[in-house]
C-alpha cells in the first residue's frame, strides 16, 4: 500500500529500504560475506523479504562484532571500518544505525494505523522491550 502522504513509497518499498541500507553498510563497512543481494522495492514479495532482511539483521551483528573487534586499532592507524558520512567508531556507528531503523520503524507503525491495518499490542510494545529482546539472543 502506498504510504499515507508519500504516494510514489509503499510499505514494501519503505521495509526493503532498511534491507537494501543494511546490506549497503555491511559491504561498505565489514566484508560483506554471505549476505544476500538487495531487494527490489517494488517486486520483491512479503516471504522473500522477511527472509532477506532476517539474513541482513545478522550481517549487521556480524558488522557490530567486528567493529568492536577493530576498537583496538592504535591511534592513527586505519581501522578499515569507514564508509562515507558513516561513522567510523563502532559505538557511534550503533547509534547511527539505531536512529536509522527507528525512524523508518516508527514510519512503518505509523502507516499500518493510518492504513486501518493498526499492529497488534504486542508487536508494538515489542518494538520497545529491550530486555526481552536481549533474551532472544
Amino acid at each position: 500500500m502506498a504510504l499515507p502522504g508519500i504516494p510514489r513509497r509503499t510499505v514494501r518499498a519503505l521495509a526493503a529500504h532498511l534491507h537494501n541500507t543494511r546490506i549497503l553498510w555491511v559491504k561498505s563497512l565489514g566484508s560483506g560475506e554471505g549476505l544476500p543481494a538487495r531487494v527490489n522495492p517494488a517486486t520483491v514479495t512479503p516471504e522473500n523479504l522477511r527472509a532477506a532482511l532476517d539474513t541482513s539483521e545478522a550481517g549487521i551483528s556480524s558488522l557490530i562484532r567486528y567493529g568492536i573487534n577493530l576498537e583496538g586499532t592504535p591511534a592513527g592507524g586505519s581501522s578499515g571500518f569507514v564508509y562515507g558520512a558513516i561513522p567510523r567508531h563502532v559505538v557511534s556507528f550503533v547509534a547511527y544505525a539505531a536512529a536509522h531503523e527507528g525512524h523508518h520503524r516508527g514510519q512503518l507503525v505509523l502507516a499500518a494505523r493510518q492504513l486501518g491495518h493498526r499492529l497488534p499490542e504486542a508487536v508494538v510494545s515489542g518494538l520497545w522491550q529491550w530486555s526481552s529482546r536481549l533474551r532472544e539472543l
